[in-house]
């Protein structure tokens, strides 16, 4: 997974950011950007130890490029897709809740 304003690599960008949830007062650019930076670095150390979890990357992989579109709100909506369905399974991405 690459950062938000990298090219992606094979084998991904290193991303350390302090994030936690979402606030009402962001912009949808700033909540999107804080949780797929959140999701990324999860995805990075969780995906190792657990491939199976790798499934929802073409997801994420959607929700980057409707980033760098400039298409927030719906980046925002699939990076909350995601991370709805990573709960449902088991895998809640911590910091993502209030």
């Amino acid at each position: 997974m690459a950062s938000l304003n990298q090219t992606p690599t094979s084998r991904g960008a290193t991303v350390s950011a302090d994030i936690g949830s979402t606030s009402p007062q962001e912009s949808p650019q700033a909540q999107s950007r804080r949780l797929l930076e959140l999701l990324n670095g999860w995805l990075q150390v969780t995906v190792p130890r657990e491939p199976h979890i790798g499934r929802i990357i073409p997801l994420v992989r959607e929700a980057i490029q409707l980033y760098r579109a400039s298409r927030y709100v719906e980046s925002l909506n699939r990076t909350q897709k995601a991370m709805e369905i990573l709960e449902r399974v088991g895998h809640p991405v911590p910091g993502s809740t209030p």
